[in-house]
């Protein structure tokens, strides 16, 4: 199962929620590219820009294997189609869905991260969705809104859906 969807629409949280459920490993693109390069997603990002961060997500995308798990995609992982062939060969894809208002307001809480312009980010979240919306709707098998649930009522619907 891989969970897609851009920032804070709860991919991370949610797989895994579902994975320890399930009794099956959870994989996060985030979180796997952080331990190969010893240093956050952020500071990737600032170190070595958009294409070379892009590269690396790639490579790691590519280690996965099909087999029983959840798997946590970053924000922007689909944006390669090298990454999306190769997920759509791992299991189903479902697109965390919630409205870019909610997204903001979970983004603030959490921080903001390092590409986002720090003169306009709210501009550029907003830039962001209007591009990658699309991109989920069309990529994902299924489509399952986040906004307005607790993590509780997530799990328990995303069980009965899924």
């Amino acid at each position: 199962m891989i969970l897609c969807g851009l920032f804070c629409a709860g991919k991370s949280t949610l797989g895994r929620a579902l994975a320890a459920q399930k009794g099956v490993p959870f994989y996060d693109t985030d979180l796997m590219l952080e331990a190969s390069e010893g240093k956050n997603v952020s500071e990737i990002w600032n170190a070595m820009g958009e294409k070379a961060f892009r590269d690396l997500e790639t490579a790691q995308v590519l280690q996965l294997k099909r087999e029983p798990c959840v798997i946590a995609t970053g924000g922007g992982t689909l944006l390669r189609e090298k990454n999306r062939t190769h997920l759509k060969t791992l299991g189903k894809t479902i697109y965390l869905k919630a409205p870019v208002s909610v997204l903001w307001e979970r983004l603030l809480k959490r921080g903001l991260p390092a590409y986002l312009d720090p003169e306009n980010p709210q501009a550029q979240v907003e830039h962001l969705a209007k591009e990658r919306f699309p991109i989920f709707e069309a990529y994902c098998e299924y489509t399952f809104k986040t906004d307005g649930l607790s993590i509780n009522a997530c799990l328990n619907r995303f069980i009965l859906e899924f």
